[in-house]
């Protein structure tokens, strides 16, 4: 399945990709065995929305890339599918794709220079208005509202990547809809992994989503992602999950289950530290990063909770002290 939208604006075709996060790395709680499987249809699905695009102008919302450095060979298999593009093609640079250090190129660059030769393909860093569509990338140096005030004139629809809530103190990319509502009352963002949509001021708001859901919590439609509970999941026969990220949640005294031939296959015990504690530091949540790790690992759950605890205790414990 992939997250896209064909829709039309004053009779020009349009489809709109979701933010494709191309070289995410799926690794943990992912078998050994079934290492790459899931990058390989990330690729797959990738290629064919946009090699098979029915649309006149073809849009990537944002976060073409996972992150700033890719390997060598995805930058060149990425501007080979981009060449494919049967129209024009429209690419928004996304925050994944740069770095706030004006002295890093980034695979995003890179691939801007790879594609020089191919008119049809435009990458927008910054604005961008084409037939009467705006385009506004993100910018490290540069406040969404001040990009968007570029755009002065009329458009037909605003295309961004963009917050779609403020999260407390300096939101330098969150919406702008007051500089957005004063040319256009139809805008579609990135950014936000999760479908959705909604109106405010007067501006109807349309969310991508990602390419895929790349974790649970991100996919409403459960095309990949499941959470059961040890009930749910024996009465489940394994066959219907092998290509679904299955989590178990387990009351107290239940045991975990042994896992099973899936996509990814995890355990969290309800009311347990593992899904209550949230102790950060700065801007960095050091007991979400490093229960990462540990599930990265593959460690067992009552292992996991126990080196937890101890690290809330002897740890986290002195800080507060």
């Amino acid at each position: 399945m992939a997250r896209i939208i064909d829709t039309e604006f004053t009779g020009r075709s349009v489809r709109v990709i979701g933010d494709p996060h191309i070289a995410r790395i799926f690794k943990a709680n992912v078998p050994l065995h079934r290492r790459g499987e899931r990058e390989k249809m990330v690729n797959e699905v990738f290629r064919d929305v946009v090699s098979n695009s029915p649309a006149e102008i073809t849009i990537i919302i944002g976060d073409l890339f996972d992150r700033m450095v890719v390997p060598y060979a995805t930058i060149l298999e990425t501007a080979e599918v981009l060449k494919t593009c049967p129209g024009k093609l429209i690419v928004l640079r996304g925050n994944h794709d740069a770095s706030k250090d004006a002295d890093i190129r980034s695979a995003f660059d890179v691939l801007i220079g790879l594609c020089m030769d191919t008119p049809t393909i435009t990458f927008v860093t910054e604005t961008y208005v084409h037939e009467g569509l705006g385009f506004y990338g993100w910018h490290p140096f540069k406040d969404a509202a001040e990009i968007a005030a570029q755009i002065t004139s009329p458009i037909d629809a605003a295309f961004g990547h963009w917050d779609i809530e403020s999260f407390g103190g300096v939101n330098p990319n969150l919406i702008p809809i007051d500089e957005l509502k004063k040319v256009t009352s139809k805008v579609f963002t990135g950014h936000v992994h999760t479908p959705q949509g909604f109106t405010v001021d007067g501006v109807d708001v349309t969310v991508t989503g990602s390419l895929q859901p790349y974790a649970h919590g991100e996919d409403p439609e459960l095309d990949f992602y499941l959470t059961l509970t040890l009930e749910q999941f024996n009465a489940t026969p394994p066959a219907t999950l092998v290509n679904k990220y299955v989590r178990v949640m387990l009351k107290e005294n239940e045991v975990a289950p042994e896992p099973i031939d899936c996509l990814g296959f995890t355990t969290k015990r309800e009311g347990t530290l593992e899904s209550t504690l949230d102790v950060a530091i700065g801007e960095f949540d050091m007991m979400g990063m490093f229960r990462g790790v540990l599930e990265e690992a593959e460690l067992p759950l009552d292992l996991r909770e126990k080196i937890l605890e101890r690290y809330q205790t002897d740890i986290v414990g002195q800080i507060d002290a």
